[in-house]
């Protein structure tokens, strides 16, 4: 993998809690530029192989569409915001896919991958309770007197602290034995992913 690759994926996961609210309307995510950054630097280097798919792949590619096609006959139209929110956002949710199994080539990527998304949770969820419990005003830290991070939406917040707290008891285990006869330990075993 290229340098700048490996940049736009850890770039792309260590912006991942966050958002700019332009309006309530617009939201930006820095870490969609990376994704973009992401899939300009794999270029034609991107391989996908049948593995990397499964029926539900391709499942909810067909009720995406099929969705869409629902919202045309009934409406004639698609809505604004079934187009960008559901068809794009699915769209941009299977290239994220791509992007992170293409990086995905070892226990240690992935290991680093998840360490980067941990503590860029950690250092905002520092920042959130600061701004929550100091009474200090940072842009888009508190909704309604709730806790939103950077996330904006309090539930989505909810659900980055739930995902969080899920991967670190996954692994926090260190080097943890998975079969009596198989691997001594799983990190050093081939990733799943790429073998």
């Amino acid at each position: 993998m290229s340098k700048l690759f490996m940049f736009a994926v850890l770039g792309y996961i260590l912006f991942l809690p966050v958002q700019f609210d332009f309006g309530g309307a617009f939201r930006l995510a820095p870490s969609d530029l990376f994704l973009m950054l992401g899939l300009f630097a794999g270029g034609m280097h991107l391989k996908l192989g049948r593995r990397q798919f499964s029926s539900w792949h391709w499942g909810m590619l067909f009720i995406f569409v099929f969705a869409s096609f629902v919202s045309i006959w009934r409406n004639g139209f698609i809505t604004q915001y079934a187009l960008l929110q559901k068809d794009i956002g699915f769209f941009l949710l299977l290239l994220t896919y791509i992007i992170l199994i293409q990086a995905v080539d070892s226990w240690d990527r992935l290991y680093l991958m998840l360490r980067v998304f941990l503590l860029s949770v950690l250092w905002l969820n520092i920042v959130a309770l600061f701004a929550f419990f100091s009474g200090v005003n940072i842009p888009f830290m508190v909704q309604d007197g709730r806790l939103s991070g950077m996330l904006i939406d309090p539930n989505a917040y909810g659900g980055l602290l739930v995902t969080a707290f899920a991967i670190h008891i996954l692994t926090s285990g260190g080097q943890l034995r998975y079969f009596e006869d198989g691997p001594a330990y799983w990190p050093h075993s081939p990733c799943p992913v790429v073998s």
